[in-house]
């Protein structure tokens, strides 16, 4: 799956390989050595296609948290809701009273997001992992204020999409030393 999950590798290979054969063929003229050199610029452009065009589930776990991160930050609570789990019940009731109590004026996932999928369970389940710093007031942070967590999401497909199952969050230096 890493050929689909980045284009570096393809691109890596493919443009070196180019340019390997395209040294050589000024070197020695050899007419075949151009036609490899097109030949792998082509099957390079057609590897970063591919890539582009494939959605992974990592890629659609992804995207689901900054969809969720953006609709925390709208303060649309309906929505929010609509990334957990039609089973888990608990954690949407958690989740509707924690919502409540505070607007939200900014998250921010950070770059140490490590999903692990799980696609031999049934359906597939997925473990997301990462540092967030929220912005926000009311409940027992009063006036506007920045909060760091690390976060655990469990997540399970469900109807084609990705919701949470459960989730936890921690102190922000929990991060910092899973790297």
């Amino acid at each position: 799956m890493m050929l689909v999950e980045s284009p570096i590798l393809v691109l890596v290979i493919g443009l070196t390989t180019a340019a390997l054969l395209g040294g050589i063929w000024l070197q020695t003229g050899k007419r075949y050595l151009l036609v490899l050199a097109i030949a792998a610029l082509a099957l390079t452009a057609a590897g970063v296609l591919l890539e582009r065009s494939v959605e992974t589930d990592s890629e659609q776990i992804e995207s689901t948290l900054h969809d969720l991160a953006r609709d925390i930050e709208r303060n649309d609570r309906p929505a929010v809701l609509d990334h957990i789990h039609s089973r888990a019940t608990t954690i949407r009731q958690v989740a509707s009273a924690e919502t409540a109590q505070y607007e939200f004026e900014q998250v921010k996932i950070k770059s140490n997001l490590q999903i692990t999928v799980h696609a031999d369970a049934e359906p597939k389940t997925a473990t997301a992992q990462f540092n967030v710093v929220v912005v926000g007031s009311g409940g027992l942070l009063g006036k506007s204020r920045r909060v760091p967590r690390y976060v655990t999401l469990e997540l399970e497909q469900e109807d084609g999409s990705w919701r949470v199952l459960n989730y936890t969050h921690e102190d922000p230096s929990v991060g910092f030393k899973k790297r």
